[in-house]
């Protein structure tokens, strides 16, 4: 039998280094107040890990170079102070311990770094627990016009069966299709699910032909010079989130909520949304995580070979190389200093 290979999963992170007098073990006890003029600034960084999940003694690898041990996880709060003491101030964010070969101490903020605006602490409650990243969800928002045999069709009309174009293998069958609804109330403390707009022209002349909002994991193709030049393919696809440093691609409005449509062909395939190409569900490990459980037997009653999927060798291919967070915000940068077309 020949040695598995284990594939690398690269998630964007902030962290900030903790050069206080606690040691590790005192910051795993019990919640711990900690002064900010002993914590560093918030950094954007990214942590490599083997399976989406932190786990305690797990060795990781920072963006910045650094390797470091996973201690533990828990919820970290900014802290203000009122009549004398410190009290808890906005909501509090999962974080992540980590000590770094050096010695140093780490927090690793996975969804999101704490709004330190008038705080003077970090109020923290570390266990030496395990930590795993949310599953992405990738769909369209209701409303959203498909490409099919018959013309343009919201994707919420959609039903198995149907045929919808695709970029690389001409009109392709619709397997499956699903829902999910997000509440405002959700929303606001999942800031991570929140839709991102797409305004009309953002990609390319008529790209898309009008606004269309997709969740923050939904990739857009991107098709240009730049493209070849830094990762040698002329065509990648990119989360939407990650396209936000182009004019026209921003976080959508969400205080009424959202519901999120997917749906899935035999392959993984590239269509056209407004007339935009942007891609179909990918039933990777994480998506697969994101759906409800009923969504989740629903796809293994239809596709057997996904209950054999896993980061080392995922079930289906994509249609094109995915981008990382970095290089899909690096890409998305190149883009809007230089003036170009993101689909031609």
């Amino acid at each position: 039998m020949t040695g598995s290979h284990r594939m690398s999963v690269v998630n964007d992170v902030t962290t900030q280094n903790y050069s206080g007098s606690l040691l590790s073990a005192q910051l795993l006890s019990e919640p711990r107040t900690l002064l900010l003029n002993r914590i560093g600034p918030q950094v954007t960084n990214t942590v490599t890990d083997n399976n989406n999940q932190l786990v305690v003694g797990e060795s990781v690898t920072l963006g910045d170079g650094r390797t470091a041990t996973v201690l533990g996880s828990g919820t970290i709060q900014p802290g203000v102070r009122v009549a004398g003491i410190v009290v808890p101030l906005g909501s509090s964010q999962p974080v992540v311990l980590v000590q770094t070969s050096g010695g140093q101490l780490v927090f690793l903020y996975p969804e999101g770094a704490p709004n330190l605006l008038g705080a003077i602490a970090l109020i923290t409650d570390i266990r030496p627990v395990d930590y795993t990243f949310p599953g992405g969800i990738i769909c369209f928002t209701e409303g959203t016009l498909i490409r099919t045999r018959h013309g343009d069709v919201p994707v919420e009309e959609l039903q198995p069966g149907m045929q919808v174009w695709t970029r690389d293998a001409g009109l392709q069958e619709i397997a499956w299709t699903g829902s999910r609804t997000l509440s405002a109330a959700r929303l606001a403390v999942e800031p991570h699910r929140r839709p991102v707009l797409i305004r009309k022209d953002a990609l390319g002349p008529g790209l898309p032909a009008r606004d269309m909002t997709v969740s923050p994991q939904h990739r857009m193709l991107v098709g240009s010079r730049i493209a070849q030049r830094m990762f040698d393919n002329s065509e990648v696809l990119v989360a939407a989130k990650h396209l936000t440093a182009i004019p026209g691609i921003e976080e959508a409005p969400w205080r009424h909520g959202v519901t999120y449509v997917h749906f899935l062909c035999a392959d993984h395939q590239v269509v056209m949304s407004e007339g935009a190409c942007s891609e179909t569900l990918h039933t990777g490990p994480e998506a697969l995580k994101a759906l409800s459980d009923v969504a989740q037997r629903e796809l293994l009653d239809l596709f057997p070979e996904l209950a054999l999927m896993s980061p080392e060798a995922p079930a289906r291919p994509a249609a094109c190389r995915l981008l990382n967070g970095r290089e899909g915000r690096k890409l998305a940068q190149r883009h809007a200093q230089n003036g170009m077309m993101v689909q031609a």
